[in-house]
Parts: structure tokens; sequence; C-alpha cells
């Protein structure tokens, strides 16, 4: 059964100015603006990053995420996961990343970066953007920017958000620059 989402896969059939004509539903074929259309592969990866002590309000920030990107997209081109540890993560991201186009990153972040439970300290994006770049084998791969999002407090300042801005494989990361709290 195929539900409706506001993003939809389409055939390109022509490419003209700022417009592009794609199929539709009923095999008839409309023109839309170009600027409409996203690249493929298109798909979300939600992860995340939870502690000890606050875990059900990160479980329940990344759910509702989750819930309303499915009125966007399939569950197809959806994944979400909960990690602790940077060594989950660094699992996840071998798996998942070939069909990622958007990073939604839920956790506790702070000016410093982000804390998982097997590091002293919190991983700067400086060391998030080498091991998650890394693990990208195919050199294209390294080079194919995903968009960022980080839910985590601070993480739009420079020793986060500015160093993962510079990585290869970040194409624009979105960040709060002050603390935010869940309602």
């Amino acid at each position: 059964m195929t539900g409706h989402h506001a993003l939809t896969s389409r055939i390109v059939h022509a490419v003209s100015d700022r417009s592009i004509t794609v199929d539709t539903e009923g095999g008839a074929s409309t023109t839309v603006a170009s600027a409409r259309a996203h690249r493929a592969p298109l798909g979300f990866l939600t992860i995340n990053v939870g502690d000890l002590q606050t875990p059900t309000d990160l479980e329940l920030i990344a759910e509702s995420v989750a819930a309303y990107s499915r009125l966007l997209l399939s569950d197809d081109q959806l994944k979400r996961f909960d990690v602790r540890t940077l060594e989950e993560l660094k699992a996840i991201w071998a798996q998942e990343h070939t069909g990622t186009s958007h990073v939604i990153l839920v956790g506790h972040g702070s000016r410093h970066g982000f804390p998982f439970l097997d590091c002293p300290t919190p991983v700067s994006g400086r060391q998030l953007s080498r091991e998650l770049t890394s693990l990208c084998p195919d050199p294209a791969e390294a080079q194919r920017q995903r968009h960022f999002l980080s839910l985590g407090c601070e993480t739009g300042r420079q020793r986060v958000g500015g160093e993962i801005s510079r990585a290869t494989i970040c194409g624009d990361f979105v960040a709060p620059f002050q603390n935010v709290h869940a309602a």
C-alpha cells in the first residue's frame, strides 16, 4: 500500500530552465519548479545520543521528530536509533550512511560537543566529523554532503557546528546557539 507523503519519488521526463516535467500518480505528467525537487537518495537518520540521567526526555524528543518525519516521507526513508556510546554511533553510521541525506542529532549537547558514555570528555564536532567521514570507504561517498540538524544545546557554536560544517560530508549544519528546553 502506498501512503501519501509530502515528499514522493517521481521520474523526471524533461528539464527546461527552472522547471521539470514529472510523472503523476494517474500516469499523466505535470510541470513543477525545479526548486521543489530533491536529489535521491532521500533518507532521514535520527540519532538519539542518550544518557543515563534523562533518557526518557531524549527518547520522547527523538520519537516526536521521527513521528513528524513520517508526515514527509515513507517509512523506508526513515531510520531512528538510540545510542549511548561513540562506538554504537560509528557502527550505525557504517551501516546507514549510504542511504542518508539528512542527519538529525538529538541529545544533550554543549559548546564542547556531545557526551558519550565511552568518552571521558564531550566529542567535538571535529572528532565526530572525522569519525563519520572515515567510515565511508568509498571516496565519492565521503564527499557526498548531508544535511545535519542538531537539537543539542549550544551545538551551533564553533567547536561543534563550525567544525562539522567544514567536514566534506556536511552540506549544511543547523543547530541552536543557546540552551534549548523540551516542553
